[in-house]
């Protein structure tokens, strides 16, 4: 099995009402996760730049329910170096009859269904990329899953 060279990001999954969230929303032992933000910013385009450059894809996706805004956001889908493709998706807002009322969570199983669909490499749009991935993906002993461990405390992985 051959990992495909592409790469996928997902942004502008909305978040649930305030008070929804207020009430239902997840929270860390230390703090409450930050409502979506609508905007796309400098970090979010210099992320897309660096897959473009290190991993050099054959094409970059760029998932989303509710498209994002700002300078950043036109000047990412102008750039004809970048190739964006960019892919509407129906808002993921439930998973086996659970509610998913934070961006975070819809990300998640949008993330898993669109890598169990079409293969490649996801990746944040808050993680630049500082060497390609060659050498992992192309390994004969590569897995069909890579995960990171995020935080010992609350058995979370990425």
């Amino acid at each position: 099995y051959e990992i495909p060279n592409t790469v996928h990001f997902i942004t502008g999954q909305g978040d649930a009402s305030e008070s929804i969230l207020d009430q239902f929303g997840p929270r860390l032992g230390y703090r409450r996760l930050e409502r979506a933000s609508g905007e796309f910013h400098l970090i979010n385009y210099l992320v897309l730049l660096s897959a473009r450059q290190q991993i050099k894809p054959t094409q970059i996706y760029l998932h989303y329910s509710f498209e994002p805004t700002g300078y950043w956001w036109l000047k990412a889908k102008q750039d004809r170096q970048l190739n964006l493709t960019l892919v509407k998706i129906p808002p993921i807002t439930s998973i086996y009859n659970h509610p998913l009322h934070h961006h975070a969570h819809r990300s998640d199983i949008a993330r898993l269904e669109i890598l169990d669909k079409y293969g490649g490499i996801y990746l944040y749009l808050d993680v630049l990329v500082l060497k390609s991935f060659s050498k992992l993906i192309s390994n004969s002993y590569q897995v069909e899953a890579i995960f990171a461990w995020e935080d010992k405390q609350y058995n979370t992985i990425c």
